[in-house]
């Protein structure tokens, strides 16, 4: 699996020798130095393998990485990728995320040009609809829980402050 975050791109494999782990490869030593900080792990941990395609690499147990990535997500805050790689990595990062991206954007096409992707919109299976509603639904507050008097409170001056605005 290839990721591309606005700390760093990885390449993330199943280990060949140790079941629930992951090799996470890179190719910028920087990058997986923030993901080692995210993880908790020193940079002693990091391996050299060169000459390799991902010369750095850290095996991480599935499990820790899940989290890791999962954390990214809950805290992601930008609205504009491009313009947060530019902000974390730089403008020499954000060219070569430009570059995949370039790349990619012509994907459809060249799929269908070589017979592969249909040209028809893609359909969502019933089992990914029906993941996706119930981790929405998990993330709905709970109607039937019972509030303390001091959010009760908040909330009653949140909803005021907001009828005066309008």
């Amino acid at each position: 699996m290839w990721l591309f975050t606005d700390e760093g791109f990885f390449s993330a494999v199943a280990h060949r020798d140790i079941e629930d782990a992951l090799m996470v490869r890179a190719r910028v030593r920087e990058d997986l130095v923030n993901l080692a900080k995210r993880l908790g792990s020193a940079e002693d941990n990091i391996s050299e393998e060169s000459p390799s395609d991902y010369p750095y690499r850290l095996l991480v147990p599935r499990a820790v990485f899940a989290d890791v990535i999962g954390e990214m997500l809950l805290n992601l805050d930008y609205d504009n990728f491009k313009n947060a790689v530019t902000r974390k990595q730089g403008s020499a990062r954000h060219n070569l995320y430009m570059d995949v991206w370039a790349v990619m954007n012509d994907a459809e096409a060249y799929l269908n040009a070589k017979g592969i992707a249909s040209p028809r919109p893609a359909r969502v299976p019933e089992r990914a609809l029906a993941r996706a509603e119930v981790l929405m639904a998990s993330q709905r507050p709970n109607p039937k829980k019972k509030t303390s008097r001091a959010e009760g409170k908040r909330k009653k001056r949140t909803l005021k402050g907001r009828k005066s605005r309008r």
